[in-house]
């Protein structure tokens, strides 16, 4: 399941929306909109069983590949562009829409998840004194602790190197 992961999030580049802040520490749009992104286990679990589909249809349409991961042809990609990308695949959105979920969903929700496993990581290694400094940066502590809470379901649903 360790390529789940990767054809999801990787090329989703979650280090633009967890560093999406401005010189004096405020947080900017994609952050926002990423921390904004409420995740719930049903929605996880629709999440991983959809990636399980479009991972199937990358491998039968490797061209389609970067416009879903998101690897744009310059450096000014955004959340918004990508998810135009991912909907204008019919393949792709009729997987989505079987589960659930919009391009939105599929983009955002994938990155607030990651989001959160990068935050659990800092709070394993940091300690408690770790949850203010999210919380500075705009980062979704509901979302971090769901992830921790069910971090056992999540990785054994997206891969443990996710």
């Amino acid at each position: 399941m360790n390529r789940l992961l990767v054809a999801l999030f990787a090329a989703l580049s979650l280090s633009t929306a967890m560093a999406d802040t401005d010189a004096v520490g405020q947080v900017g749009p994609e952050l926002r909109q990423v921390s904004s992104f409420k995740l719930d286990m049903p929605f996880v679990r629709r999440l991983a069983a959809a990636t399980t589909e479009v991972l199937g249809y990358e491998e039968a349409h490797p061209d389609d590949a970067p416009k879903i991961e998101g690897f744009p042809d310059d450096d000014t990609d955004t959340l918004d562009r990508r998810v135009v990308r991912v909907g204008k695949l019919p393949e792709v959105m009729a997987a989505l829409k079987k589960h659930g979920l919009t391009a939105q969903d599929y983009v955002v929700g994938g990155m607030a998840l990651m989001q959160a496993r990068g935050a659990a990581v800092t709070v394993k290694a940091e300690g408690d004194d770790a949850w203010a400094n999210l919380t500075k940066r705009g980062i979704n502590t509901d979302n971090v602790r769901l992830y921790m809470a069910n971090q056992t379901e999540i990785d054994g649903l997206f891969g443990p190197s996710m």
